[in-house]
């Protein structure tokens, strides 16, 4: 006989128990790390390409007004699209000059049943604006607290990001 001996069926059941315990605790967790980190993620991000459209649509109408005989037109607006999947930015022919795809789970509805956010060519906006950016769990409704972001431009085309509803 070999003196040898394997483990016992009662040791191998108790250690997958609490493999099991462990990773029904920890699961959960990092699902929910990930969704916060995905929905800062696409907040951080829409708040800088409307940093971006803001200071560009400014910076044309600037160079074309003082250093250029051409003078701006009424039709170089930008309009920044939401859409299911994410935001594209159109010129005023709707010719996307660029897009953005959402990571999987996040959702963005701009307040007030609207899609469309038009900057002018000073680089201001009309009325103000609210971008609601949730994780939305397959629906497409808002959810109630929590796992929500407010991306508020005012109509001088200030961009901060905010927690709490305007």
């Amino acid at each position: 006989m070999s003196s040898e001996r394997g483990f016992v069926m009662p040791e191998l059941l108790l250690t997958m128990s609490l493999l099991v315990i462990v990773a029904s605790v920890a699961a959960p967790r990092g699902y929910n790390l990930w969704q916060r980190a995905a929905l800062e993620y696409e907040t951080t991000r829409l708040a800088n390409d409307l940093r971006t459209l803001f200071s560009e649509q400014r910076r044309v109408f600037y160079d074309r007004a003082y250093f250029d005989t051409v003078k701006p037109q009424e039709t170089d607006n930008l309009s920044l699209v939401i859409e299911d999947s994410g935001y594209r930015v159109e010129d005023w022919r709707t010719r996307t000059l660029w897009r953005h795809i959402c990571l999987p789970g996040i959702r963005m509805v701009l307040r007030g049943n609207k899609t469309r956010m038009t900057v002018d060519r000073y680089g201001y906006t009309s009325y103000n604006n609210t971008v609601v950016v949730y994780y939305g769990d397959g629906n497409n409704k808002l959810p109630r607290y929590g796992r929500r972001r407010y991306v508020i431009v005012d109509t001088a085309g200030r961009v901060r990001v905010d927690w709490q509803a305007p």
